[in-house]
């Protein structure tokens, strides 16, 4: 089924907003001391990645500078082999990579 884009985009950059405000004043050694921490980052991503999937072709053209197919495949990967996640890479993505992520979405929403 069809999901409404505006819901998507919605859930996405309050995945988004919601992982930096966890991650506000914490520096990359508490995040890897914190368990609960890490696992929330993790869960903020793949329901991002997973978003992602519901986006309707014809928007993501439109923005290019996004690497869609990793912003995809990272939700793949942190379900199925998450006995591979690497901290450094959680935090490198929650810290560096989504900005530009949210961004995006919103040009996306004031497309519709």
């Amino acid at each position: 089924m069809k999901r409404d884009p505006k819901i998507v985009i919605d859930e996405m950059t309050s995945a988004i907003d919601c992982l930096h405000k966890a991650l506000d004043g914490h520096d990359f050694k508490s995040f890897t001391q914190n368990w609960t921490m890490r696992l929330a980052a993790q869960r903020a991503i793949e329901i991002i990645s997973e978003a992602s999937r519901h986006l309707p072709q014809e928007m993501i053209i439109l923005e290019p500078d996004i690497n869609w197919r990793k912003v995809r495949d990272m939700g793949n990967f942190l379900r199925h082999e998450y006995h591979h996640i690497q901290d450094e890479i959680i935090w490198d993505v929650s810290i560096n990579r989504l900005d530009d992520l949210r961004i995006a979405l919103t040009r996306m929403l004031s497309r519709l």
